[in-house]
């Protein structure tokens, strides 16, 4: 599948199998050599320090330049971010967008169980603050951050604008990525 010069790569291609096996490999007696000390040093709700680093996780997606010409477009304001609000038919570079963001989300080296941990514990962690507030009443449209951070929205025009504004970070780190691979070379 190609849009707009991105690639759809088989992601069970025989070398791409090869190299995460042996890469699983070695995070398994990584794990195992380090699981009692690893046990006692960090809560068991407490998200593993790579799904914080960004960086790190944009820079494991394979074949990331890519999507370079798609990212600039999107910085430049060529083309314009996803309208959740509208029920426009998508444009080829959001189909496009979409597509990188769940590359993104595949770097996630989390568990179902730990994000389900970890989305209990944010939700928690809101409704605590909102509670021990005296706040009655339905509650507002928030969004909760991988961190417990939260931001609390009082319009759905101040969630989309959040919602934009968090895209164009990732999008701006990416291409941070980009150009310190290309100064490395």
């Amino acid at each position: 599948m190609n849009i707009n010069g991105i690639n759809r790569i088989n992601q069970f291609a025989s070398i791409a199998t090869k190299t995460q096996s042996s890469s699983q490999a070695n995070k398994t007696s990584a794990v195992t050599a380090n699981s009692t000390a690893a046990n006692t040093q960090r809560p068991r709700t407490a998200a593993p320090a790579a799904h914080y680093d960004i960086a790190g996780r944009i820079a494991m997606i394979p074949n990331l330049e890519q999507y370079e010409a798609l990212i600039q477009r999107f910085l430049s304001g060529e083309s314009k971010m996803e309208n959740y609000s509208s029920n426009a038919p998508l444009t080829q570079d959001q189909i496009a967008l979409r597509g990188f963001m769940r590359e993104l989300q595949r770097t996630d080296n989390r568990s179902l169980a730990q994000v389900q941990m970890d989305m209990t514990r944010n939700r928690n962690i809101f409704n605590n603050y909102w509670m021990s507030n005296g706040s009655t009443g339905s509650r507002p449209a928030v969004s909760i951050l991988h961190d417990g951070t939260f931001q609390i929205h009082k319009t759905k025009e101040e969630h989309a604008d959040f919602i934009m504004n968090q895209k164009f970070d990732i999008l701006k780190a990416t291409m941070s990525v980009i150009n310190s691979r290309r100064a490395s070379i």
